[in-house]
């Protein structure tokens, strides 16, 4: 029998491909994952680890040409992954802790594919595949990663001609777990893994600590006892103690807002279901947004009062001079992207049809410390004093001028300006008629002689009206 000339290279295919899967399927290959370091380093708080579990629930390292062939490898495929999780974490700056109780997270893996689909030829390309399965909990099983798909693919070229496969394959599953790799250590920087799991762990912290009281209590902790008439009023308040990104913590910001909700309610006649408390994780931007831009205004009506107290970190934009509410989720070196801007927040307040709006800042935006953060590698001490213009209809009590910070109070346990400015509620309490601002005329000599006394510093609290 004779062929013609147009089924040669059809059949000379066919015949190396089929040498390829014969006589070369017995040589072992070697999956590895070896990475280079990171050209720029990961510079946030990294979580601790443990590596709970690594399985292999694919059907092997898989051959696919002609016909699909099992190829043996040098190690079990779930040796090599745990191998390259442990590099990856390792190049991210991740630790593996050796015990779960250490860790802020637990992950599991599972292979799922590893293939290669090979061609015949002199010096072509073989296409390697591998997928994988990745799971992330947090501390009390908290699921952060739920069976997250990793697919990373590469290529490995011939070295000899079709009957001899050389290194092609091994390069190719080798390229693609890289690309897994590399895909991984996208989705982890990404989505904020690390701000993810932080944030779950302490939102469950929350949910199962039972209430504390400060560990001090002073004299303003005792609200006093008065039967207020009912006033046509609303507060948004605001107490960011903890921060998603390991920000210094801003001492009692969660608890005095807590207290100061209490005196508009008991104190100054504030409806209850008009005062909104929010605290640490519950303050994202968006949750500012939210009461901000939507609550307050379909409530307000006219001739309403409204109060905005903020206790947590401010922070200046370097380059502009603009003031910034750093909200749980904000991140300093993204102010644009993650702050809520005091000229957006004035600019809505002026929207409302309310007879006057109060906005007190227990907070600062020198980027000096205290509570005020500042971009890293910024230099502190931007002036943001005049920068912000306030609006006809709203007045601002801050804690310190804009070129200054504000403190803590670590004897009584609260924010130096509130402490002061509730005692001064207190004492217009006592006279029979509370009036802000003859309560901040108490508070503002009382907090820079403290201020001096206690922590060598000035700051001295700020009374602005719009014009």
């Amino acid at each position: 029998m004779r062929l013609s000339s147009r089924c040669l290279p059809r059949l000379a295919a066919l015949l190396a491909c089929a040498c390829v899967l014969s006589s070369c399927v017995a040589n072992p290959v070697n999956l590895r994952y070896a990475p280079d370091a990171l050209a720029t380093p990961w510079e946030g708080s990294k979580p601790k680890l443990f590596l709970a579990s690594v399985t292999d629930r694919s059907e092997g390292f898989k051959w696919v040409g002609v016909q699909s062939v099992s190829k043996p490898v040098v190690r079990p495929l779930e040796e090599s992954l745990r191998e390259a999780l442990v590099n990856e974490f390792g190049r991210l700056g991740i630790t593996l802790v050796k015990v779960p109780k250490d860790a802020d997270a637990q992950v599991s893996a599972s292979w799922l594919q590893a293939s290669v689909g090979l061609k015949a030829g002199v010096a072509v390309t073989d296409d390697g595949t591998v997928k994988m399965m990745i799971s992330v909990r947090g501390r009390n099983n908290i699921s952060i990663w739920s069976d997250v798909v990793i697919v990373g693919h590469g290529k490995g070229t011939h070295r000899h001609w079709g009957c001899c496969p050389g290194i092609g394959p091994e390069q190719a599953i080798n390229a693609a777990l890289a690309d897994a790799m590399k895909k991984l250590e996208e989705a982890i920087l990404s989505q904020d893994l690390a701000g993810q799991i932080f944030a779950a762990n302490a939102q469950a912290a929350t949910a199962q600590a039972p209430a504390q009281l400060p560990a001090v209590r002073s004299d303003v902790d005792e609200v006093p006892s008065v039967k207020p008439a009912r006033r046509k009023a609303h507060a948004v308040v605001i107490g960011i103690e903890n921060y998603r990104q390991q920000l210094p913590s801003v001492d009692f910001a969660s608890s005095d807002a807590r207290l100061v909700a209490k005196y508009l309610t008991r104190v100054l006649g504030y409806p209850e279901e008009n005062v909104a408390v929010l605290t640490n994780d519950g303050v994202s931007r968006s949750d500012i947004e939210k009461y901000i831009e939507r609550w307050l205004p379909n409530r307000v009506e006219a001739g309403d009062e409204v109060l905005i107290y903020y206790s947590g970190h401010g922070a200046p934009n370097p380059a502009t001079g603009d003031a910034y509410l750093v909200p749980y989720d904000g991140d300093p070196m993204y102010l644009e992207q993650t702050g809520y801007p005091l000229d957006r927040l004035y600019a809505q307040l002026a929207k409302l049809p309310s007879k006057e709006v109060t906005v007190v800042l227990d907070s600062c935006f020198s980027g000096a410390g205290g509570r005020s953060v500042i971009a890293k590698g910024a230099r502190p001490l931007v002036n943001v004093a005049g920068k912000q213009a306030v609006p006809n209809n709203v007045r601002v009590l801050s804690a310190a001028a804009g070129n200054q910070i504000s403190q803590s109070y670590q004897e009584m346990g609260h924010g130096l300006f509130t402490y002061f400015f509730l005692k001064g509620i207190g004492r217009q309490v006592q006279k029979g008629e509370v009036n802000l601002r003859q309560a901040f005329d108490f508070a503002a000599p009382q907090v820079s002689q403290t201020a001096r006394r206690e922590y060598n510093t000035d700051q001295v609290p700020q009374w602005q009206e719009g014009r």
